[in-house]
């Protein structure tokens, strides 16, 4: 997370400062290192009981119980695609000179917020990190689209940071926690296809949106998927107690 945070910072300053083609370079370079680090890793298979097996070839691929968890973080990467796709343009279109800023207080919320959030989780539940993580998120993106100076974008990057350092986190924990030891690669498969997912279309989808309005608006526009988010995450926690309750009744 928290490369992914100082990712656009460092790409930023790369192609300010050289061109495109260091900054591709770099990437390049990244890749192939991440690549032959692979080699250090030591994984142990997993023996898969014959009775646990996948029931069909899409479960090879797709965990089920890891779709809700998978929808959600889909929700919240379709907004960070769009506001990592334009952040620049947004920033010349208001006269923020360094929107490098944002990025910089960004990665440094995640990074505070973190270890704080998986404690919280731990002690007290995914209920009682996701749902101030979304405020929070919220409160950072509608402060990031009526922005103009650098104090408030300093405050909105740390609103959005905190808020998103402990939502993915948590929402993967919770994956974790909802499938079974064998199935787990195939959950975090999941989770991280809807994570890439979310992260493409959002900037295809907000691209389009874009053509017929500001990215102030885009970006008021996309705090609708936390909304979105709320409502999904909520109207199952509901669900949930009710069968909990079905179930007690029927021990009783």
């Amino acid at each position: 997370m928290i490369a992914m945070a100082l990712g656009p910072l460092i790409g930023l300053w790369l192609m300010q400062t050289y061109n495109f083609t260091i900054l591709f370079l770099c990437a390049l370079s990244c890749t192939i290192v991440s690549l032959l680090l692979t080699k250090l890793l030591k994984i142990q298979k997993a023996q898969q009981p014959p009775q646990q097996a996948a029931n069909s070839f899409l479960d090879s691929f797709i965990e089920r119980k890891a779709l809700l968890p998978s929808l959600l973080i889909l929700c919240i990467t379709l907004m960070y695609g769009g506001i990592g796709s334009f952040i620049t343009l947004f920033a010349a279109q208001v006269g923020i000179a360094d929107i490098s800023l944002f990025f910089l207080f960004n990665a440094l919320a995640i990074a505070v917020t973190r270890p704080v959030s998986g404690k919280l989780y731990d002690a007290k539940g995914h209920t009682f990190v996701i749902i101030p993580g979304v405020i929070l998120t919220f409160v950072g993106i509608i402060l990031l689209s009526y922005t103009t100076s650098i104090p408030s974008l300093i405050i909105a990057a740390s609103c959005y940071g905190s808020g998103f350092g402990a939502i993915q986190p948590a929402l993967q924990a919770w994956m974790i926690d909802r499938v079974s030891p064998h199935r787990r690669g195939v959950a975090t498969a999941t989770f991280f296809s809807a994570f890439d997912l979310g992260i493409g279309a959002g900037a295809i989808i907000f691209g389009f949106v874009a053509h017929f309005t500001d990215y102030a608006t885009v970006y008021r526009y996309s705090s609708l998927l936390l909304i979105a988010f709320l409502f999904i995450y909520i109207t199952n926690l509901r669900k949930q107690k009710q069968r909990n309750k079905t179930n007690e009744k029927a021990v009783g």
